[in-house]
């Protein structure tokens, strides 16, 4: 996808009805970063964050600072998602501290 096919997407509600189409969302939108940006600025101060700036159709705009401490790459995505999944599905199985007493 290109910048203005995420935009769309993006803003589209009924694209977003499920779990899933977070997920394939995040999965282009990392593959559009892999390749479809005009750099990628670090911060002098704190390495970790980084500044995405897009090319010519994105009118070379910056983002705000994402930590990169958090981010996944675009090589990365499906196996993270693999472990993600594994997690969710074994949500229930983990005891809350919160839980109220009893139940």
């Amino acid at each position: 996808m290109n910048l203005v096919q995420l935009l769309n997407h993006a803003t589209d509600k009924t694209r977003f009805e499920g779990i899933n189409d977070y997920f394939d969302f995040c999965r282009e939108y990392l593959r559009f970063a892999h390749k479809g940006l005009q750099a990628v600025i670090v911060s002098r101060n704190e390495t970790h964050y980084q500044f995405l700036q897009y090319k010519q159709d994105g009118n070379f705009n910056i983002t705000r600072p994402l930590n990169s401490n958090i981010m996944i790459h675009s090589d990365d995505f499906d196996k993270m998602l693999k472990s993600f999944r594994y997690i969710l599905a074994r949500l229930t199985a983990i005891p809350c501290a919160f839980a109220p007493k009893g139940k």
